[in-house]
């Protein structure tokens, strides 16, 4: 091997080296150019198979853009832009991210006008406000804009859903597109057993009422129990939660967790009972609902105020 090659080699080797040190000094993830159509929890499901894990790319880039300028500091979690460059944790540093093994600063941003408030003590913080693992909608085309003035018009009082499809949060929801499975909704797991009668629902910890009260399981039992099955307040319950002539029970587990039993199969109970009409009581002129907030409502209630 002549001296020339053999420093070519040297040279080759030293700097791969040196290289490899830059990299592991900045993390053992990897850098990643932002594509078109590119949001981070679309990253996060790609990378980790979980799109709220969102969250640890955005704490992890953050923390090595610090040190250095070739990495794009993330200001918004919402706005990424075409052609940055983002750290991209390993998965153990996202595992241990999203178990809480590290403490960090909030990665969820607000409306301008509700960090106001935030600022003013006027509302808690907003991680304070949301579940632990809040539901995260990808966007269809591109991330809105705060602000702005949406006019919109009612027809009459026959135009019913028009509030209603404002203020709709469902226990599951349907998929944009009709050929998806039913999706998570209050309740980011459920699932059928004893050969499809019992459905256990699995609500999002941490879940409020806009007042700021906790959103429990005992909100879908005093639905159930005092209004659902109050001959004075719904005539008889609606048919998506009886089989064969028989009405449900609940069987309570703990605050976030509840049983629904029926004495046969019942589909209808996930895809239009929870799915479609599986928000807030009264839902529409037919009351149709799950839930409804026992600790303001009960004040109003007979049984509760004889």
């Amino acid at each position: 091997m002549s001296k020339k090659l053999f420093f070519v080699l040297l040279l080759t080797v030293l700097l791969v080296s040196l290289s490899s040190t830059a990299v592991m000094a900045q993390g053992d993830g990897t850098v990643y150019s932002v594509q078109k159509d590119d949001w981070l929890s679309k990253i996060a499901e790609k990378e980790y198979g979980d799109p709220l894990a969102y969250t640890a790319i955005l704490y992890y880039n953050n923390l090595m853009a610090a040190e250095d300028s070739s990495l794009n500091m993330i200001s918004d979690a919402d706005q990424i832009e075409v052609g940055w460059s983002i750290y991209i944790p390993t998965t153990a540093e996202a595992e241990a991210y999203m178990a809480g093994e590290i403490a960090a600063p909030s990665a969820y941003s607000e409306a301008p006008m509700l960090a106001d408030m935030v600022a003013a003590a006027e509302l808690p913080p907003v991680d304070e406000r949301l579940p632990e693992k809040p539901l995260v909608v990808p966007p269809v085309d591109t991330i809105g804009q705060y602000g702005g003035t949406w006019h919109r018009a009612f027809k009459g009082i026959k135009d019913f859903h028009a509030l209603g499809r404002l203020i709709y949060d469902a226990v599951l929801r349907w998929p944009r597109d009709p050929k998806d499975p039913i999706g998570p909704g209050l309740a980011d797991k459920w699932e059928w057993s004893d050969g499809g009668r019992t459905l256990t629902l699995y609500f999002r910890e941490g879940l409020k009422w806009s007042d700021g009260e906790p959103f429990t399981v005992d909100d879908v039992i005093f639905w159930w129990e005092d209004i659902e099955n109050d001959e004075n307040i719904t005539a008889a319950p609606h048919g998506e939660w009886i089989v064969n002539g028989t009405p449900m029970e609940l069987e309570k587990v703990d605050d976030t967790t509840i049983k629904l039993k029926f004495v046969a199969p019942n589909g209808l109970a996930e895809s239009v009972g929870l799915a479609f009409h599986g928000g807030q009581w009264p839902l529409g002129f037919e009351r149709f609902g799950f839930f409804a907030p026992r600790h303001y409502l009960e004040q109003y209630h007979p049984k509760y105020n004889s």
